[in-house]
């Protein structure tokens, strides 16, 4: 039987949909809306330098024609939480899957390299999208995380030192209706392959309460 809750994946910084391969693949019963944010995958980049607040309008205007379950890994839970905290009748649940969102106060070259598999060599990889990137690095959602009415569930590898987490446990106490779980020996990268089937058996029993 087919699920009727659409969740619209997004997908974390330097990546694209094909990100949610594993993930999606074992969520059959579910309509899913797998996107590529502008930028990256085959789509094109943004004409001025973008700040998440656009990412979220964008997919706002474009993908959510009903309300919704945000599904977000890094950069795209910050998108979810944008969404969230500005068009909450839009969205009846979120999955926050290792997400960016909080900041240390630490330089921005430091910042910059933490969105980052290789640090500073990918930096300059990031060629057209450093301008967004740096805008992007420098925002603190502590006020929209606090907006958020909807349940939030938040998925987070033990071992993350890209998105640590401590960054999980202020956004849950931050969002009044949340759930933290933590996947032992799990880390930023590989928590949508190794985490896979864990994320997946979470997900299920979230959607279903």
């Amino acid at each position: 039987m087919t699920n009727n809750k659409q969740i619209i994946f997004l997908h974390g910084w330097g990546l694209d949909k094909n990100s949610f391969d594993d993930l999606a693949g074992q969520l059959p019963n579910y309509n899913k809306i797998i996107i590529d944010l502008p930028g990256f995958g085959p789509t094109e980049l943004p004409k001025r330098p973008w700040g998440t607040l656009d990412y979220a309008n964008y997919v706002k205007n474009t993908f959510i024609k009903e309300k919704s379950v945000l599904l977000g890994y890094s950069f795209g839970g910050k998108t979810a939480i944008k969404i969230a905290a500005n068009y909450p009748e839009l969205v009846s649940k979120i999955i926050l899957i290792s997400s960016a969102g909080l900041r240390k106060k630490i330089s921005l070259k430091r910042l910059i390299r933490r969105f980052f598999k290789k640090s500073s060599q990918d930096y300059k990889n990031a060629g057209a999208l450093k301008p967004i990137l740096s805008r992007i690095a420098r925002e603190d959602l502590t006020q929209d995380l606090k907006k958020i009415k909807c349940p939030v569930l938040l998925l987070w590898g033990e071992s993350d030192n890209q998105t640590p987490l401590w960054m999980a446990k202020k956004m849950t106490k931050l969002i009044k209706n949340s759930q933290l779980i933590v996947l032992p020996s799990i880390d930023h990268y590989s928590i949508l392959s190794l985490g896979s089937h864990q994320i997946v058996y979470q997900i299920k029993k979230f959607l279903r309460s």
